[in-house]
């Protein structure tokens, strides 16, 4: 009577359950080891200054690595199954159409891995910076940089927005935090021309200050100087306004939106308090 431990022996060394058995333990090594891997590596980047950087650096190689070793791990899972050990044999002495072919469909693939590991190793953008893709019309944080794609998080955290790498390295792309600062909004607010502008000017600033989630993004030197947290400029001379522009900073993209919309709020309420009005546009039809 045929042994259990021998079925399948004919298709897998040493029969089908030793093969599954065989399977399995590799597979548990590579979860492991990649497990080990991810926190190697995190800790790495932990420990050297320039975090942004290594963080980007270093997910990409983790990625390699990890590729790598799955790689290594289903050739010798393959190599127990008796009619695939000469596979590899076979394809590399396959015509040259098939290689043509085969060279065809992985171009986009390989190039989007080069312009992957050109982004790691370059950095123009690193994670967590906040990035806006003018030609499609995209903003969101870097995420991630994956072989193929370069991972953004929408703004509110709700989606996940894939980029080819092969774009990244021929689109504008415009880095909002590339020097590790916070995120700058610019808000414009029009006001009467016979405004009392240093009023409206410190209602703005002191109103904008006092928001939750407003930060101050001076230098220790920038205070010194007596340079203020919230500048209010005169940008245009418009139609029926003048107009007020000032720039509002939250620690990231995500938060910009409701701090700039909390400010915009508190200045409405100043305005208001102190008479100060916002003129719009009218049409005037003659009968």
């Amino acid at each position: 009577m045929e042994n259990i431990f021998d079925f399948g022996s004919t298709v897998f060394d040493d029969g089908f359950i030793l093969f599954l058995v065989r399977a399995g333990l590799i597979l548990l090594f590579c979860k492991i080891l990649t497990k080990i891997i991810h926190r190697s590596l995190n800790r790495t980047a932990e420990t050297l200054t320039a975090e942004k950087v290594n963080a980007t650096s270093m997910g990409y190689l983790e990625q390699i690595l990890k590729f790598i070793l799955y790689v290594v791990a289903l050739v010798t899972i393959l190599n127990s199954v008796k009619p695939l050990k000469g596979a590899g044999t076979a394809l590399l002495g396959a015509t040259g159409v098939i290689t043509v072919f085969v060279g065809l469909a992985a171009q986009e693939t390989f190039g989007n891995f080069i312009a992957g590991l050109t982004l790691a190793i370059i950095q123009p953008i690193h994670v967590g910076d906040v990035i806006y893709i003018p030609e499609k019309n995209v903003t969101g944080v870097v995420k991630q940089i994956t072989f193929r794609h370069t991972v953004l998080t929408s703004w509110d955290n709700h989606a996940e927005l894939l980029i080819p790498n092969n774009m990244m390295n021929t689109v504008i792309v415009q880095n909002y935090a590339g020097d590790g600062s916070y995120y700058n909004t610019i808000l414009k607010v029009g006001v009467a021309y016979d405004t009392d502008i240093d009023l409206a000017r410190r209602i703005i600033q002191e109103r904008a200050a006092s928001v939750k989630g407003v930060v101050d993004p001076r230098s220790e030197k920038e205070k010194e100087a007596g340079v203020p947290m919230i500048p209010v400029r005169l940008t245009d001379f418009g139609d029926s306004a003048l107009i007020l522009s000032f720039r509002v900073s939250s620690e990231n993209l995500a938060e910009s939106y409701d701090v700039c919309s909390r400010v915009r709020e508190e200045v409405l309420k100043g305005f208001r308090e102190n008479n100060i009005s916002i003129p719009y546009t009218t049409i005037t039809i003659d009968h």
